[in-house]
């Protein structure tokens, strides 16, 4: 597992909700292949969207990184995740859909062989 963990959304003094903050995965991945499950304890069951996931890759121009890839992730499944080999090495964010008061964001990575590519 590369990466596993909860937030909770939170709300102001006056009852507002503050939407959860974006999951930052700055671990550099070389695995092209993830499994990432979004699931989330809170969402109605007819909510099927859990937010954008992103790979980041350095671009080697004085900026630190750069969007890459964004996947449409769905809540409460297992997601076959495959990002083109824009860099050797990557990082992930993860924006959760902004109405969502909890959520876990779990990632695997893929340890086979990446033949396609």
């Amino acid at each position: 597992m590369a990466f596993n963990q909860e937030r909770v959304a939170t709300t102001t003094v006056t009852g507002l909700l503050i939407a959860i903050p974006a999951f930052e995965l700055i671990t550099p991945l070389t695995e092209h292949i993830l499994a990432v499950r979004c699931t989330s304890k809170t969402a109605k069951p007819h909510w099927r969207y859990a937010g954008n996931l992103i790979q980041r890759v350095n671009l080697g121009l004085g900026i630190p990184t750069a969007d890459g890839t964004t996947v449409r992730m769905p809540l409460n499944r297992v997601t076959l995740v495959r990002f083109p080999h824009l860099s050797n090495e990557y990082e992930l964010n993860f924006i959760p859909a902004y109405w969502l008061t909890q959520i876990r964001l779990t990632v695997w990575k893929y340890t086979g062989v990446d033949e396609l590519y």
